[in-house]
């Protein structure tokens, strides 16, 4: 008995030790793997997005002047008061305009009355044809006078040409004012439009109705959207650029003309391959990733880059997508490296010190 005892120690420790040495290995190998974050080559949606600034204009806006002189008698508004087409703004004195258009009217039906009894002689032979002719052109130049009058008249009241906001009044009753005077100015807040500048070797790329996002430093949290209206037919000669129209309607008055907006322009998205953009280092003029095999080896590889959007980068050829490539921890490692995930080790060591303390 004690000598099988022995022998199959014996055994058991021939065995044992190649075991060992396997464990041995695998923890070396393990130990000299370089901590990197890999990344996974996603195949997604990518569209080109172009970012430019515009003004806001309003697309009705006007500075009302005076057409007359005179002094002021009415003034029915006050500051930033949203007013109707047609509404009374500024009324001058027109007394004298009013007695004038009386005084035409009283002329025009007199001549009219004249040409009456002198169409009547005319058709008894009583009179020739000369003076009916005159008299017809006099009542054609009191007419005129008469609507020039009633023109004139009318000059005396300022009115709201459309629908919109009154700005800040520096006018009072019993003011003078001089023909092409200021008087007030008129804004259409609820329909606005952005101009903005984009290069013109996007001209291929953009259309009307094409969506935009914009965004203003003095609304910080909030998003518009918008679309292009219209993209002008003749592009700057010196800048190369070409400008782009979108019309924004604005019925709660939020947005004011006179603001700057970042907009962005979303281009036709395609189906990529996108990467990291900390994934890719340049060797010369050429780009490359170091994509990892399923030992965990980083191999250099060749890529042909597209467009990128700062975080991400389009991988025109060179990977598939599903390929792991190293985004964090290129500038450690070379071609060939053996590399471990570091964030997948970071997850794991907790489990592992759980089994370490079951174990024992």
């Amino acid at each position: 008995m004690k000598l099988t005892l022995v022998t199959g120690l014996l055994i058991a420790g021939l065995i044992v030790p190649p075991i060992s040495k396997v464990n041995a290995t695998q923890l070396s190998a393990s130990a000299r793997a370089l901590p990197v974050e890999l990344s996974e080559v996603k195949s997604s949606p990518w569209g080109e997005s172009l970012v430019a600034l515009g003004n806001v204009y309003a697309r009705h806006q006007v500075a009302l002047v005076s057409q007359v002189e005179g002094v002021i008698t009415g003034l029915p508004i006050h500051d930033t008061q949203t007013v109707n087409q047609g509404q009374l703004l500024v009324q001058l004195d027109d007394r004298q305009a009013k007695a004038l258009l009386t005084q035409a009217d009283a002329q025009l039906n007199e001549d009219k009355r004249l040409l009456k009894e002198m169409v009547r002689l005319h058709e008894r032979n009583s009179l020739p044809e000369s003076s009916l002719l005159t008299q017809r052109a006099k009542v054609q130049i009191s007419q005129a006078q008469r609507d020039s009058a009633a023109v004139t008249l009318s000059y005396y009241q300022t009115t709201a040409p459309f629908d919109g906001v009154t700005g800040l009044n520096t006018l009072t009753e019993g003011q003078y004012v001089q023909r092409g005077e200021s008087l007030i100015t008129l804004t259409d807040v609820e329909r606005l439009y952005i101009d903005f500048n984009l290069p013109s070797h996007y001209l291929s790329q953009l259309n009307t109705k094409q969506k935009l996002e914009l965004r203003f430093n003095a609304l910080p949290d909030m998003v518009f959207f918008s679309e292009i209206s219209s993209i002008d037919p003749q592009i700057d000669q010196q800048s190369r650029n070409l400008k782009v129209r979108a019309e924004l309607f604005n019925p709660e008055g939020l947005l004011r003309p006179g603001l700057l907006a970042q907009i962005n322009v979303s281009l036709e998205q395609e189906i990529a391959n996108i990467v990291p953009t900390s994934a890719v280092f340049y060797r010369g003029a050429n780009a490359y990733l170091y994509v990892v095999d399923e030992n965990g080896v980083a191999r250099q590889t060749e890529v042909t880059l597209g467009n990128t959007d700062g975080a991400l980068t389009q991988v025109l050829a060179g990977v598939p997508p599903g390929a792991h490539v190293v985004s964090a921890g290129v500038g450690k490692i070379s071609h060939g490296s053996l590399v471990k995930d570091a964030n997948r080790v970071a997850k794991l060591k907790p489990e592992a010190q759980g089994d370490d303390d079951a174990s024992l």
